[in-house]
């Protein structure tokens, strides 16, 4: 069963290219968290780059959610990896008021591989087999990035985009691969930044090359008379390997209506309506 973990990036920053409303208040942010469990929610994903996404949970509490939470790139001027990492977590658990993280994931895996990487490797093992951490795993935009770490023992949990466009992790294999490891998948970017829940009227104009891509998508949600927030969940629902499902919501109003949409049946959508482009299907290079 495919369960809904909530992304905070929203608690701390202003995200999203459909957020109107800019970045969650506390009292906000506390009442979506409130029907997050009343609906069964138990994860909470955060990052220490996520501004002051980390104090906001603390004061409201999350010591009883499973926190999975994400260490930045290594400095360049770091002489003391193993200090580091300490230093970083210990910090994070004192902002989020708890004593241990459900899952420590790398936001950039590529620093493995790199001069120092068998250092922040055993760093991360020692947290946890100490634990403060249980699990260890790595967050990637593509999944071309596992190919490097492939055999390197960090894969307890992996969480990548996956949408009804971007099918690059269950395409490349990984999906599968991770499944076999015994790893646990999370999935985010479920709605693309908003972009697959907009009505076709309100798409910014610099999706205006994709329009035929977005008709059809438009048109299948015609058909199928689903709800594209229900169409985008049970599209992810559909692969049995995805554990969680991260989502980050901008008010009240949207929470409720992703846990009602979380109840419909696993559908996938046709693979007709996919993209590799990866000026579509990679938020960060909308602005480029």
């Amino acid at each position: 069963m495919t369960a809904i973990a909530i992304g905070t990036a929203q608690f701390g920053l202003s995200y999203g290219i459909a957020n109107k409303t800019g970045r969650v208040n506390e009292v906000e942010a506390r009442e979506i968290l409130s029907i997050a469990r009343q609906n069964g929610a138990d994860t909470l994903d955060t990052a220490i780059a996520y501004g002051g996404a980390e104090a906001t949970l603390g004061e409201i509490g999350c010591d009883s959610w499973n926190v999975v939470n994400k260490l930045p790139s290594i400095p360049s001027d770091t002489k003391d990896v193993q200090g580091w990492v300490c230093s970083e977590v210990s910090k994070s658990l004192l902002r989020l008021n708890i004593t241990n993280l459900f899952a420590l994931l790398l936001h950039n895996p590529a620093d493995l591989l790199g001069p120092q990487g068998r250092i922040l490797a055993a760093a991360l093992l020692d947290l946890k087999s100490q634990g403060i951490v249980s699990k260890l795993g790595v967050s990637i935009y593509n999944p071309s990035e596992l190919d490097g770490i492939r055999d390197l023992h960090v894969f307890d949990l992996v969480q990548a985009p996956m949408n009804v466009f971007d099918r690059g992790l269950s395409t490349s294999g990984w999906l599968t691969e991770l499944a076999k490891r015994g790893a646990e998948i999370h999935v985010r970017s479920a709605f693309l930044q908003g972009l697959l829940v907009m009505d076709p009227e309100e798409r910014p104009a610099q999706f205006g090359q994709w329009t035929s891509l977005l008709a059809q998508w438009d048109s299948w949600i015609s058909d199928t008379k689903q709800t594209r927030v229900e169409a985008c969940l049970a599209h992810l629902k559909s692969y049995s390997e995805v554990s969680q499902i991260v989502v980050g919501i901008d008010n009240v109003r949207q929470a409720t209506e992703i846990f009602a949409a979380n109840e419909i049946a696993p559908q996938r959508v046709p693979e007709i309506i996919s993209s590799k482009d990866p000026q579509l299907i990679n938020p960060s290079k909308w602005a480029e």
